[in-house]
């Protein structure tokens, strides 16, 4: 049952970065978060993705406390 559970969440982070490097191939700089309502709209939209993916990963830990200690780079 956690295994499934795991994979869920596993699927649900590699959906957040693919949506994150596709609204993220537009911006060339910084400054073009704040320079238009747009771009604010999209630096909320990618701040809400990087937030599902730490609350994901937080899940993943909570089910199995043995799996992220060995990807210490996580």
């Amino acid at each position: 049952m956690s295994k499934e559970i795991i994979i869920e969440k596993l699927d649900l982070i590699l959906e957040s970065i693919s949506i994150i490097h596709e609204r993220m191939n537009t911006i060339n700089s910084a400054d073009q978060f704040v320079a238009s309502p747009f771009g604010i709209m999209l630096l909320d939209s990618i701040a809400i993705r990087l937030q599902i993916i730490g609350e994901q990963t937080k899940g993943i830990d909570k089910l199995d406390k043995l799996l992220l200690p060995k990807f210490p780079g996580v």
